[in-house]
């Protein structure tokens, strides 16, 4: 995994920048210097860690990466036509389907994988290949799958007028659509492959420009994401920061020489006439992605719009309506009854090497508070060593948001590094991947908790909860939610709150399945796992 570039976030890379560029404050000295424009050698040295012949290694264009994806396009509609007639020919007793006339009915559907193609473009999708800083396939789902149906309609209104005008061959509607339902799924898969397999040509270098709380956060989450390394960050020219490799007006050169791929621009108080221009300025060769302000408000939900040209953000409208929730109750109870069936025999493997290798019960159940505040027990495979809990209900973790530590990540705030040596060798395991917490499909099922919600807290860390961080209590808290695929411990308390409102604020059900499928990557990288 990229990391963030340990050079611009030390003191000594710091002291070690100033005094080989000769702009260190003198000894005594009041004022602080202005941040110098770097030297591109000496920050590819210190901010990379590799040489400029590095940079320079083999990467896509983007029109080299939409050729690529248009490819993988093309090859997943030509396999879900062939798989989607075999399937027919499986399904139906229809003998214009049977396996015997495959070859005629792929020559007369052969034009499905070109209209597909075609839909695709025509709905933007080779346009947007690098809107995104961690484009998703689940994500664009829906716009895949509405383009790959356009391009079936597509196709069976040219076969119609194909075949009333030249008489030929009367497509099968019946084939194009399984075909299409099949290459909803393919394509997708196609283009989570094609990807992560781009990023093995060369991580994409990101500066951030901004500097205090949100800039620490949006290094948090490029550490933690594969294919992403932070370079540095710049600064307004009013501020004085020696963290900074340069000042916004330093931006051209810096993604010149430094190889950079996509700009990120925290918010701040108000841009520059100057900024403003020198965006204009290298957009046509970095992307740039902006933070919006009231960034704590906004969900994937939210809807940009316009008031003539200017552009608005319409803020997602909080609603969770008693079909809402009894949808949510049934694909809890049906995910749950599956899971532990499906599960049990790993259930059961776990629970003897918890027994077998550490002395104590298999389980660990602790006190938690669920929605509206009520109490209930929560169970877990146990990770430590039994003399480490009470004979009920375990530790008590201390509270996430002591004053001193409000901007530390959790792992430290709640002092995880403390419990390392007593964690047992399978317990490390279990923390790592989140089986430990499969016990807590029992919890689901009896009503206690739900698939996706936010984090189960303890009683210390709900009693302080009041105001819009109570919202998490109208939910049942979860196995998994948005805060556990987002980095989980690495995260300091103000992002879980933020996290876990926006989460009860902007539910739906396709964000919990979202939520859902991005958790086995969470648990497979171990992100934010102590």
């Amino acid at each position: 995994m990229p990391a963030i570039d340990k050079a611009v976030h030390t003191p000594s890379a710091a002291a070690d920048a100033e005094l080989a560029t000769g702009t260190g404050s003198a000894p005594g000295g009041s004022t602080p210097p202005s941040p110098p424009a770097p030297d591109p050698a000496l920050s590819i040295a210190l901010l990379s860690g590799v040489s400029p012949r590095s940079l320079q290694g083999i990467e896509l264009s983007d029109r080299e990466h939409v050729l690529v994806l248009l490819a993988g396009d093309f090859l997943a509609s030509c396999a879900a036509l062939a798989l989607g007639l075999v399937l027919l020919a499986g399904l139906s007793g229809a003998s214009d389907n049977d396996l015997a006339n495959f070859p005629r009915n792929a020559a007369d559907d052969c034009l499905l994988p070109v209209a597909i193609v075609v839909a695709l473009a025509i709905a933007g999708s080779y346009r947007s290949v690098h809107r995104a800083l961690l484009p998703s396939s689940l994500a664009e789902w829906k716009d895949l799958t509405f383009a790959i149906g356009a391009g079936c309609i597509l196709l069976l209104g040219l076969g119609a007028l194909g075949h009333a005008v030249l008489g030929t061959s009367q497509l099968n509607a019946t084939q194009l659509v399984v075909a299409v339902v099949v290459g909803a799924v393919l394509v997708g898969i196609s283009r989570a492959v094609v990807r992560a397999w781009a990023q093995t040509f060369r991580a994409t270098r990101v500066v951030v420009v901004g500097s205090g709380s949100i800039t620490d956060r949006i290094a948090v989450q490029l550490r933690l994401q594969k294919g992403l390394t932070m370079v540095g960050r710049v600064i307004e020219a009013d501020h004085v920061d020696p963290g900074a490799i340069g000042t916004v007006a330093d931006l051209p050169r810096i993604c010149r020489d430094l190889a950079i791929d996509r700009v990120i621009v925290a918010p701040s108080e108000r841009p520059t006439e100057e900024s403003i221009h020198i965006y204009r300025e290298i957009q046509d060769d970095v992307h740039i992605s902006v933070v919006p302000r009231q960034y704590e408000l906004i969900s994937w939900r939210s809807r940009l719009t316009d008031l003539s040209g200017l552009p608005m953000i319409e803020f997602a409208p909080p609603h969770m309506s008693r079909w809402d929730r009894a949808l949510k109750r049934g694909f809890d109870i049906v995910v749950a009854v599956i899971a532990l069936v499906v599960l049990s025999p790993l259930l059961l493997a776990i629970a003897v090497a918890v027994r077998t290798t550490s002395p104590g019960r298999a389980l660990f159940r602790q006190e938690r508070i669920g929605r509206g505040r009520r109490h209930f027990t929560i169970n877990k495979f146990r990770t430590m060593t039994a003399a480490t809990f009470p004979p009920d209900t375990g530790v008590a973790a201390p509270s996430p948001e002591p004053t001193e530590d409000a901007g530390s990540a959790l792992w430290q705030v709640r002092k995880k590094q403390d419990e390392q040596h007593r964690i047992t060798k399978v317990g490390s395991l279990l923390r790592k991947t989140g089986l430990d917490e499969l016990p807590q499909l029992w919890n689901v099922l009896v009503g206690d908790m739900s698939i996706v919600g936010p984090r189960p807290f303890i009683r210390d860390e709900s009693d302080h909860l009041d105001d819009w961080t109570a919202r998490r209590f109208e939910v049942r808290p979860g196995m998994t939610g948005l805060w556990q695929v987002s980095g989980r411990n690495e995260l300091n308390a103000e992002a879980l709150r933020q996290l876990d409102y926006l989460y009860v604020v902007s539910w739906s059900m396709w964000w919990d399945i979202k939520i859902m499928l991005d958790t086995p990557r969470a648990m497979i990288r171990g992100m934010g796992a102590y």
